[in-house]
């Protein structure tokens, strides 16, 4: 014969396992939810980015050095590697000091705005969205966005030195058609 103790204590196991599963799966599900949340973010600046690349690219009044570093950039937040590349720069400062080439990247785009501000609100952009996007993306790059965020108030200056240091670090610096070797000093 069973007591009740006995039967109290398996009945309370079984609750206490049937609640850990509820919980664990409910966990599971609203970060799955989460994730798709950030992907589908993700597609929509990427898409943003890719408008506003063409914009800046197609006028022909875009500075040379702006329109390399910018693709440049594109192409070194294009792949996971490079992504989780300029994540960690972004998460451990190191982006924000940027290359020396940031400076005319920076010069550059004060006169664009004093000239042709729709053409500097096209470049911030195409930068803005793409350091996002890239963070979005994937999966460990995605974790420390939250708390990127809520360290760390960037500004569009430190966005482009920010993006200047990843394509100097990026697949694409190593090709001069696309970085000229002038901007990675």
């Amino acid at each position: 014969m069973v007591s009740w103790i006995e039967t109290d204590a398996a009945a309370g196991f079984f609750g206490a396992l049937i609640c850990y599963v509820v919980s664990h799966c409910t966990r599971h599900q609203t970060d799955t939810l989460k994730r798709a949340g950030q992907i589908r973010t993700a597609a929509e600046l990427l898409r943003d980015h890719y408008a506003a690349l063409d914009e800046f690219l197609s006028d022909p009044a875009a500075p040379d050095a702006m329109s390399d570093m910018l693709i440049a950039f594109s192409d070194a937040a294009s792949d996971e590697e490079s992504g989780l590349h300029l994540a960690r720069m972004i998460w451990e400062g190191d982006a924000a000091t940027g290359p020396e080439s940031s400076r005319e990247i920076l010069a550059e785009l004060d006169d664009l705005r004093r000239h042709r501000p729709e053409l500097a609100n096209a470049f911030e952009r195409a930068i803005g969205t793409g350091v996002i996007a890239t963070f979005l993306r994937w999966d460990e790059p995605a974790k420390m966005f939250e708390q990127l965020v809520a360290r760390t108030a960037t500004d569009s200056r430190r966005e482009i030195m920010i993006a200047t240091g990843a394509a100097k670090r990026g697949k694409a610096a190593s090709n001069p058609k696309v970085f000229p070797r002038a901007m990675l000093a």
